[in-house]
């Protein structure tokens, strides 16, 4: 017995677009964290250059988000809810990426999953997006201290930098 044909339907589609959007909300934070932990992760490289100053944001950037909430953590925040919001988020995007497909095996191939995996991505897609936004909210005075703002972002993601 081999594995079906998965045969691409609106309700397939509809289930990989909601896990492609929760896919790029977990991304955003991911990134929004970058940003908020350059301040800190400078402090603790000073004197400043422009090399180490390249350096720490590459280093941020390559980082995990089990690795970017582990940094964030020690940077002393003492808002539990903040931790607690944190944790969470990074368990629902390991599961996502990790868990979500694996753990129905062959039933993705069912119609009835199909429509339960969509319900359950639109709910990881809400709470991806609104922890997106808070952290957005926390992260744009740093984008517009590094006079980062959003035209800014698209010029230079126009030159892949």
């Amino acid at each position: 017995m081999g594995i079906p044909k998965l045969e691409m339907t609106p309700t397939l589609e509809t289930m990989y677009a909601h896990y492609g959007i929760a896919s790029h909300f977990a991304h955003n934070i991911e990134k929004r964290l970058v940003l908020l932990l350059l301040g800190p992760e400078w402090v603790k490289h000073k004197p400043l250059t422009s090399d180490k100053i390249e350096k720490i944001y590459e280093t941020l950037n390559k980082d995990t988000l089990g690795g970017l909430v582990k940094r964030f953590n020690q940077c002393g925040v003492k808002h539990s809810e903040l931790r607690e919001r944190l944790k969470y988020v990074l368990k629902k995007r390991n599961y996502l990426i990790h868990h979500f497909f694996g753990s129905r095996d062959l039933k993705i191939y069912e119609q009835k999953i199909q429509e339960e995996m969509i319900k359950e991505l639109k709910e990881i897609v809400n709470l991806l997006a609104s922890a997106n936004a808070f952290f957005e909210h926390l992260a744009m005075p740093i984008l517009e201290d590094l006079r980062l703002t959003n035209k800014t972002q698209q010029e230079l993601a126009k030159l892949s930098i």
